[in-house]
């Protein structure tokens, strides 16, 4: 049997991540339609707990946090500016399985605040923004995830 070539390997990778930002998720090839197929899921459930965790054991002054699912492919985090009981911002943070995407969309205007793409990159599972991978440095992909999605939302109340 033939190997595939490292450089086609590279190839098709960078196809795969064209289609993905193009939103033509569903022309990738087989392959990473599979590492992606399995890889993603297991990752979706370590982003949501990691959320979780996050919030529930933040000290930022000032702020409290309701996050609960919305059916199996999203949360709605609620920000509340303590003394208040009303929310100052509520987002839904969802996985998009058919484009193979993490987005943060604001439930008031319904606009979306922040984007990660999942790609493969030599063999592996990578997140990107959108116009280059992002370095995990060694971390686990749901700590990046988390950080990428939360901080931008979490800064304007600091």
């Amino acid at each position: 049997m033939v190997s595939k070539r490292d450089w086609m390997k590279a190839l098709e990778e960078e196809q795969s991540a064209k289609l993905i930002l193009h939103n033509q998720a569903e022309e990738i090839s087989a392959s990473h339609q599979k590492i992606l197929g399995t890889e993603i899921p297991p990752l979706w459930e370590r982003i949501k707990q990691e959320i979780y965790d996050v919030l529930r054991t933040t000290e930022l002054q000032g702020l409290r946090f309701n996050v609960h699912p919305i059916g199996v492919d999203s949360l709605r985090i609620v920000i509340i500016r303590v003394p208040s009981l009303l929310p100052a911002q509520a987002v839904d943070v969802s996985f998009v399985p058919l484009k193979y995407k993490l987005e943060v969309v604001d439930t008031d205007g319904h606009c979306t605040l922040s984007e990660l793409f999942f790609h493969i990159v030599s063999g592996r599972l990578v997140l990107s923004d959108g116009s280059r991978p992002i370095k995990d440095e060694g971390r686990d992909l749901a700590e990046v995830a988390c950080q990428r999605l939360l901080e931008p939302l979490l800064r304007p109340y600091i």
